[in-house]
């Protein structure tokens, strides 16, 4: 059981390991702090891409771009992304809705920027001047009408002719216990946008076929000569690999394309794939 455990070790370290160097030498992620709800963007750095953090407009039971309510009669706050709603009194035990509003200036209105997002509540809807580029699931103002999905999702924006990009993400959240703007956007030049995405995308799918086949090779190896630490490693690997694609980009989305999988069931997934890890340890 002592060297079953270190193969283990070892053999997820080297996962591990590997992910870590993949992007290491190839992008930069720097923080950017804006302030009141307006970030102005110096330099778009190739290579290099952006968290935006810092204070954004913050409405709590209100969807901007659904409600239309005038500037005038709108009570402006700020929170700090990354923003957990279980800490926040505007909310009952992290359930609810709300809106985030960032102004970008100082861009290049013939620039292709990007944005990505890795999830914002159970749902979200996010919009640069008006229109819509990414969303995850259905947002709305009640758990009846809300669905929930969470992965990871990037497009494609401009500036309009001032250099100015209005920002506005809805959110709704009422599935999970942990929930709001809890992942800062990451900005930059789309084409770095889309190869962070895609690498990622690609470190995950790597990795989860390489513990899917171990775990079904174990297997075979435990039905031969049945020993029982080949089939404790064949449901430790299984379990790894189902880790892998319910967290991160949630690739479990992309792998099962035609099936209605609720949030709920990717939730349960997650947590459990750690869960029944902890015996076998």
């Amino acid at each position: 059981m002592k060297n079953f455990k270190i193969i283990t070790f070892l053999l997820v370290f080297s996962l591990i390991a590997f992910i870590w160097s993949f992007n290491k030498y190839n992008q930069t992620i720097n923080d950017l702090e804006s302030n009141k709800g307006i970030l102005n963007i110096e330099e778009v750095k190739e290579n290099t891409l952006y968290r935006l953090k810092g204070e954004w407009e913050f409405y709590p039971s209100v969807f901007l771009l659904e409600d239309k309510i005038s500037e005038n009669n709108l009570n402006q706050n700020y929170r700090t992304i990354e923003h957990h709603w279980l800490d926040d009194n505007s909310f009952t035990n992290g359930y609810g809705y709300a809106t985030y509003r960032l102004m970008l200036t100082g861009l290049d209105p013939d620039m292709e920027y990007g944005l990505l997002l890795e999830e914002a509540g159970s749902s979200y809807r996010l919009s640069v001047n008006g229109k819509k580029i990414l969303s995850n699931g259905l947002i709305a103002k009640n758990g009846l009408n809300s669905i929930g999905e969470v992965y990871t999702d990037k497009d494609v924006f401009k500036s309009d002719s001032d250099g100015n990009a209005e920002i506005i993400v809805e959110v709704s959240n009422f599935e999970k216990s942990k929930s709001g703007m809890t992942f800062a956007p990451l900005f930059g030049d789309f084409d770095d946008v889309l190869y962070f995405y895609e690498t990622s995308l690609i470190v995950e799918l790597f990795v989860f076929t390489v513990m899917f086949s171990l775990g079904i090779l174990f297997f075979l190896i435990y039905l031969i000569i049945k020993d029982q630490r080949s089939f404790y490693m064949s449901i430790l690997t299984l379990l790894f690999a189902i880790r892998i694609v319910s967290t991160g980009n949630h690739i479990l989305y992309l792998l099962s394309p035609f099936i209605d999988l609720s949030l709920i069931w990717v939730l349960r997934l997650e947590y459990l794939s750690v869960f029944l890890m902890l015996p076998i340890f």
